[in-house]
């Protein structure tokens, strides 16, 4: 086997790194699983360019949504070589920080300030396209200890990897890597199904974490910063009727807002599934619509692409595609499935750009 120069590192450097760039996020308060932290990494990311990239720390969005990004917040994080000491991360209005739940990122801008207080070991993206069944490593804290662990990438589903790689509460927001220890995704969660061996765990693709980052870091200069670092806005009654002409309607009624409840889902997750899920049903298909602070999500629902409960967990399961402004991209997959009405109403979406989100 021939490696390539990329892949040949010193180990001693390879930890070196490593334990400068994994940490764990400490959070103030226990999630329905009774966990207080999560995972983070530190990330190089070529926006607005290779000369002058993002740096910063990224995670879950579960792990820091937009209620931990709100100026003056603080972010406590450990290293592994030292669990006893923490660094604070302090939230300001001036550096860029992007967070979406729908795909299950959060992103913080460190300043020049911050990473020579920190002094941490920026990871880099792939910039090769993963395949299925391609090795991966990952690097993380389960209950809090840190571990490493190995396995592969098992299938590709929307803006989801599915891989196979032992993790733990407290994992959520580790990174992927791959053999020449790229950022390929972050992982998510796991879907247990009562057993181990028929589980499966969920990453979010890095690819589709850039192509988001992207849109909102330019947009920034038009609608500012606070816009990328929460939820969408609710829209206004007369926006509402627009999108009904077009055959939009609001994604949940009374009766599954009233499950969403039964089902112990917090207020603020319901308050954010009420402006942000659309379905449409006039024209044969049943459709789903999300809006995220950056792009419209569409999926076609069916027998192998359904949920019963409209939470937020359940509808990161679902294989979406992102209505991409001012380009003739989209799924083939669900161009092949949609007819003319449902076309014109996506053509339409994509002229919008931002205005309803």
């Amino acid at each position: 086997m021939v490696f390539s120069d990329e892949s040949l590192i010193s180990f001693s450097s390879f930890i070196k790194n490593i334990i400068r760039s994994i940490c764990l996020i400490q959070l103030n308060k226990y999630d329905h699983n009774g966990n207080n932290s999560g995972t983070g990494f530190f990330v190089e990311i070529s926006i607005p360019s290779r000369e002058l990239p993002l740096k910063g720390l990224m995670t879950n969005n579960h792990v820091l949504n937009e209620r931990a990004l709100k100026p003056n917040s603080i972010i406590n994080i450990y290293f592994p070589d030292n669990n006893n000491k923490h660094y604070s991360i302090s939230i300001n209005e001036e550096d860029f920080v992007f967070t979406s739940e729908l795909i299950d990122v959060t992103f913080i801008e460190l300043n020049d300030e911050m990473i020579e207080k920190i002094d941490p070991y920026f990871l880099k993206p792939s910039s090769e396209e993963t395949e299925i069944n391609e090795s991966v490593i990952i690097f993380q804290f389960p209950k809090k200890i840190f571990s490493m662990a190995h396995g592969n990438i098992t299938s590709s589903h929307s803006f989801n990897f599915h891989h196979k790689v032992s993790t733990d509460e407290g994992s959520s927001g580790a990174p992927l890597l791959n053999s020449n220890f790229k950022v390929v995704g972050v992982h998510k969660f796991s879907i247990s199904n009562g057993n181990i061996e028929t589980g499966v765990n969920i990453a979010v693709k890095f690819s589709e974490i850039e192509f988001a980052i992207g849109i909102v870091y330019y947009s920034k200069f038009i609608y500012g910063n606070k816009r990328t670092r929460k939820s969408v806005r609710p829209l206004l009654d007369t926006e509402i009727e627009i999108l009904n002409e077009y055959g939009l309607e609001l994604g949940i009624s009374s009766k599954e807002k009233k499950n969403l409840k039964k089902k112990k889902i917090s207020l603020r997750e319901i308050k954010i599934i009420e402006k942000s899920l659309f379905r449409c049903d006039l024209f044969g298909n049943s459709l789903l619509f999300y809006r995220t602070n950056y792009a419209w999500y569409i999926t076609i629902l069916s027998k192998d692409n359904n949920i019963s409960i409209y939470s937020l967990d359940n509808l990161k399961k679902l294989d979406w595609s992102p209505i991409i402004p001012n380009t003739n991209e989209l799924d083939k997959n669900i161009l092949s499935k949609i007819n003319e009405n449902e076309y014109i109403l996506i053509t339409w979406l994509k002229l919008t750009e931002l205005r309803y989100l």
